[in-house]
């Protein structure tokens, strides 16, 4: 499953009604007493209401019957609304929801876990809290017993440092991965810019040297790329993965420019810090730059600026590097293959999980239209408005269409659009896209640009008829 469906996916679940659970209406203190007696531990799940994964525990992990079984016998569990018991979550430092919190019965923290857990991982973090070994301890004897070298391991032992408080060696791994992460797995490329940042922008918001780190490698990667429109080569990375993988990698792999590398780290960045004025500056220093690799580094910087040009109604440069055509067709095709994967799922679920997949699609979609109508590129429009009808002829996607087309200015197209829905919309759909379009239309905008098309058309034909 897509990290995009896996998200709708838990904002569902979110509306589904938790099991019970086996943990005991009894205050704190007491849980401390009754764990001391019995020889357990004391475990908090630390919950919101609104929290989808909080849900998911209660849904799958608590009615376990192995997880029932060892909590019965184990440990003395409590149940806290993070929100309600404001007070008593952050004495435990609660940050994120669901938090588990293993206690032993002193009252000593020997361990937290953050998210969701399946039983069997449940389960894993529970007995090694039982055994009273420091939680850092056995997440870094963990680590040092893996590939120290995989980014993978790396991220997953920093995210646990961070539940653990311990914030400057968390940062300290997430930065080796961002740094060096791509040279012995290439295939962590995408999660670096995604996940990674993502999770080093979050420590950013209680630790504020992973904020001056983030700053750091951006003003880095943007000295590299003025250098490059300078004229300087930029050095490609090395591949330093081990095994026959690694040299696999380095006798076929993909020979990625170092320029769209150093360009990708860009957008990614200030799209992390919420500066992408800055990418589009750089952008706009490319497109004036005729070394052969510009126009990669441009597209490169694109896939996060997209928004930002279709604000600014830079139609040309969208029409130019993001190829809407292309961009729509893939979006079509994910839309069924994500259809495929929702084969399985309860028929009510399966159903809200399209509604929000083929919104995000019109959504998209209409974009492109409006860039392409925006740059007077009617071929391409004409191919993404059919797309897009195809995969979801609906109220919505004309009513998109004909907000694009205003958007971009080109009145000229929305009666044409209302025409075209009474062909394929039920009566009462129709009639409200041609009530939108009649109010449009009446505009002094809309009047304005109609009339200035008629000058246009008269003097071309007056051209074309002169001898």
């Amino acid at each position: 499953m897509n990290c995009r469906l896996a998200s709708i996916f838990l904002l569902i679940l979110g509306s589904i009604a938790i099991a019970d659970a086996p943990f005991e209406d009894i205050s704190y203190p007491r849980a401390l007493e009754k764990a001391k007696a019995d020889d357990k531990i004391v475990i908090i799940d630390f919950y919101t209401t609104w929290c989808p994964p909080c849900k998911m525990l209660d849904r799958i992990t608590w009615p376990d019957p192995t997880v029932r079984a060892w909590l019965d016998k184990n440990a003395v569990c409590l149940k806290v609304d993070a929100e309600a018991s404001h007070e008593f979550a952050r004495r435990f430092k609660v940050r994120a929801y669901p938090t588990i919190v293993f206690i032993k019965s002193d009252g000593k923290v020997v361990d937290r876990a953050v998210g969701f857990l399946q039983p069997r991982d449940f389960l894993d973090v529970a007995k090694g809290a039982q055994s009273g070994k420091d939680a850092f301890t056995r997440a870094r004897e963990s680590f040092e017993a893996g590939d120290q070298n995989d980014p993978m391991t790396r991220d997953d032992y920093a995210r646990k440092l961070v539940d653990l408080g311990k914030l400057d060696e968390a940062l300290t791994q997430y930065l080796w991965c961002f740094d060096h992460g791509l040279e012995h797995r290439p295939s962590y490329v995408g999660v670096r810019v995604s996940f990674l940042l993502g999770n080093i922008k979050e420590l950013a918001d209680i630790y504020p040297p992973a904020l001056a780190a983030l700053k750091e490698r951006r003003d880095r990667s943007e000295e590299q790329l003025r250098q490059f429109v300078a004229g300087k080569k930029l050095k490609k990375q090395k591949n330093k993965q081990k095994g026959i993988t690694g040299f696999l990698g380095r006798l076929v792999g993909p020979d990625v420019s170092p320029i769209f590398r150093v360009a990708g780290d860009v957008a990614a960045l200030n799209d992390t810090l919420g500066e992408g004025a800055r990418s589009v500056t750089l952008y706009d220093q490319l497109k004036g730059n005729d070394r052969a690799e510009s126009k990669r580094a441009r597209r490169a910087l694109y896939s996060r600026i997209e928004d930002d040009l279709l604000r600014a109604r830079r139609y040309e440069d969208i029409v130019e590097d993001g190829d809407p055509v292309l961009r729509v067709t893939t979006s079509v095709q994910s839309l069924k293959m994500d259809h495929a994967v929702m084969a399985g799922l309860d028929e009510d679920m399966a159903r809200q999980l399209k509604e929000h997949m083929l919104s995000d699609l019109i959504t998209s979609a209409a974009g492109s239209y409006e860039a392409c109508v925006g740059a007077d590129r009617d071929d391409l429009a004409a191919q993404v408005k059919d797309l897009l009808i195809d995969a979801q002829s609906s109220f919505l996607t004309y009513d998109m269409l004909v907000s694009s087309a205003v958007r971009a200015d080109r009145y000229d197209l929305i009666q044409g659009l209302a025409d075209e829905a009474k062909t394929k919309l039920d009566a009462e759909s129709a009639d409200r896209i041609a009530a939108a379009v009649k109010v449009h239309l009446a505009s002094p905008e809309a009047k304005a640009q109609l009339e200035k098309a008629k000058t246009q058309v008269e003097h071309s034909s007056e051209n074309e008829s002169a001898p």
